[in-house]
């Protein structure tokens, strides 16, 4: 049997190769030097490539800011989907949710993309949406663990599934900013205090 070769590269494979790598050299910027120093000049510097292939792809700015939250996002989501969602409600909460906390470098790096264009988004229309997209999506599937807890009989019935976890999305984000600041935060134990209090 004649043995396959693999599929030439093509065009649309470099320039979407070049296009992650730009997002990327993005996030790296922003959770390095800041929002701040955010540029063409300063990716193209990171990424390795020139002004003009960043702007081939993002042709603004706010393109790039854009691109670098997107980028983070799409990590975060990728976790978040290859949490185990089987076990006790608590713990399975706890897992998930830890996945969005500074907890190791990779998640640090992205904590800081995410608190920085968060901050950024007032001000950038296309960011608020991407943010607030990320934040229901978190929160439903926060929802949907919740009210399988309660089916099963380990969440009280009366506990609103859908405010239980706008509750605990929101502390999960103010930890995710304290564990940025304060290095030595215990983010295990005050997850733990935050899930006990909204599934009683």
């Amino acid at each position: 049997m004649k043995a396959r070769t693999a599929a030439p590269r093509t065009r649309t494979d470099a320039a979407s190769e070049t296009a992650r790598r730009v997002a990327d050299a993005a996030v790296s910027v922003v959770a390095r030097d800041g929002f701040d120093l955010l540029s063409v000049r300063s990716v193209a510097r990171e990424a390795g490539v020139s002004g003009g292939a960043v702007q081939h792809h993002f042709a603004t700015r706010a393109d790039l800011l854009l691109a670098a939250f997107a980028q983070t996002v799409q990590s975060i989501s990728a976790r978040l989907a290859a949490t185990e969602l089987d076990g006790e409600v608590h713990e399975v909460l706890h897992g998930l949710c830890e996945q969005a906390l500074p907890l190791d470098e990779e998640r640090r790096r992205e904590a800081i993309v995410w608190v920085t264009l968060s901050a950024a988004a007032p001000s950038h229309p296309d960011l608020a949406v991407a943010h607030r997209r990320g934040l229901v999506a978190f929160t439903a599937i926060v929802a949907d663990i919740i009210a399988s807890g309660q089916r099963s009989g380990e969440v009280p019935e009366p506990v609103n599934a859908q405010a239980a976890a706008t509750v605990l999305v929101a502390v999960v984000d103010g930890l995710t900013l304290q564990g940025i600041v304060e290095e030595s935060t215990d983010l295990h134990a005050i997850l733990d205090d935050a899930l006990a209090a909204v599934l009683r």
